[in-house]
């Protein structure tokens, strides 16, 4: 008999479900003897190994993988897209890196992209992500502190579009993932979730364990993470603190490895699959580097990104490698840009509105007009601020012809 014949009897045994021992050899059930039963697992929690087929049907299940622009094209580039949902991206380094900025700001874009997001806010209050979030809409933070209630009302009407729920110290990351995908699930959005941050955060399998180890804990932790991408399908995006050995020198010919600069665990590193390494260069000119990327090439040979932080607008912009810190916005230029902006989005909302197609969501409205999302934004800030838009929840935006008589 030919290896062939042998392949092919075998594979006729198997389709007549025959049963098999320990070495692979059909059982002879013949003579009243009965196949032995299928093993019971002892428990649900009991590990299940995949199999091609089992893949392959998840795959056909969840359809084609969409990732998510996190509008930054070189980030966009590297990562082939940006993250996608199910997916872990970690953001480490030292404080005032500018982690929290670079985590609100992605999340605020996911949220103007139409999805759920959560912030898992312990390192700060859930005020001051709202203050972040403000102050990315032009509204400077005195005017937030000022908490006057025409100032309140311009941060309800620039924000009520976020479908955003904000989790303090009492939520667990488990406790949180779950809030937010019933969230998400009741209005047929996607998720993403933020976690601020690894080292502070809290999981459910902590409950009633005194060891102390900070290292135990959050290994625990990024288990934790990765088990809710899993389970709800979401995005998540998490900080980290890097270890102080890891901050870079002050003296050249110093360089540390990224790679390994998580703060009290190497779990982070093997748990990301982006791991995003962030280092303030002075002037709030940040460099931004990709360790590991299962989404596209990992940076090598201090190749980077150069980002520059705007503090007052907690916005996080790309600019060349060569500008450094020198590079400064022009801010009379900014601002004739930003009302020529202005001029062009109500020039698009009559139009829009006479073509019976007038937005309902800030994001559309965004969309009418070219232009760098942070000027438009403001352009549309300053619109309502002065009157000359209006709108209602869930109404459509109008041009208010008063106003524009008076103007």
């Amino acid at each position: 008999m030919s290896a062939d014949d042998g392949l092919t009897d075998l594979n006729d045994h198997r389709r007549a479900g025959v049963p098999f021992d320990g070495r692979g050899m059909p059982v002879d059930t013949r003579e009243g003897q009965s196949p032995p039963e299928p093993a019971t697992r002892a428990s649900d929690s009991e590990p299940r190994a995949e199999t091609i087929e089992t893949v392959l049907e998840t795959w056909r299940e969840e359809g084609k993988v969409e990732r998510l622009s996190t509008g930054l094209p070189q980030l966009d580039a590297a990562t082939r897209g940006g993250p996608a949902l199910g997916e872990r991206v970690i953001i480490q380094g030292a404080p005032d890196a500018g982690k929290t900025a670079l985590l609100i700001q992605l999340l605020h874009h996911f949220g103007e992209l139409g999805f759920a997001i959560g912030v898992l806010c312990i390192d700060e209050e859930p005020g001051d992500i709202v203050g972040r979030l403000a102050q990315r809409q032009g509204i400077d933070r005195d005017a937030c502190e000022s908490r006057e209630p025409h100032t309140l009302e311009i941060i309800r009407t620039e924000l009520c579009e976020l479908e955003l729920l904000l989790f303090d110290a009492d939520f667990t990351i488990e406790a949180a993932a779950e809030a937010l995908a019933r969230f998400a699930a009741e209005r047929s959005l996607g998720a993403v979730l933020g976690i601020d941050s690894i080292q502070t955060a809290r999981c459910d399998a902590e409950a009633g364990r005194s060891d102390g180890s900070m290292t135990t804990a959050v290994e625990m932790r990024v288990t934790a993470i990765r088990s809710v991408c899993s389970t709800h399908g979401m995005l998540v995006l998490a900080t980290s603190e890097m270890a102080r050995d890891a901050y870079r020198s002050n003296k050249p010919g110093e360089p540390t490895s990224a790679l390994a600069a998580s703060k009290f665990s190497g779990a982070i590193e093997y748990a990301a699959r982006v791991l995003i390494s962030l280092r303030n260069e002075g002037e709030d000119v940040i460099q931004l580097e990709i360790p590991k990327n299962k989404l596209g090439p990992r940076f090598r040979d201090g190749r980077h990104i150069t980002l520059k932080l705007d503090r007052a607008s907690q916005t996080l912009r790309e600019i060349e490698p060569q500008a450094g810190a020198t590079t400064n916005t022009n801010p009379e230029e900014e601002a004739a840009r930003t009302a020529a902006l202005a001029e062009e989005l109500v020039e698009a909302l009559r139009d829009a509105t006479r073509r019976g197609k007038a937005p309902t969501t800030r994001p559309e409205v965004l969309k009418l007009v070219r232009g760098a999302q942070k000027l438009k934004a403001a352009a549309l800030t300053r619109l309502l601020k002065e009157g000359r838009l209006t709108r209602g929840h869930g109404k459509p935006y109008r041009v208010n012809a008063g106003a524009e008589e008076k103007s």
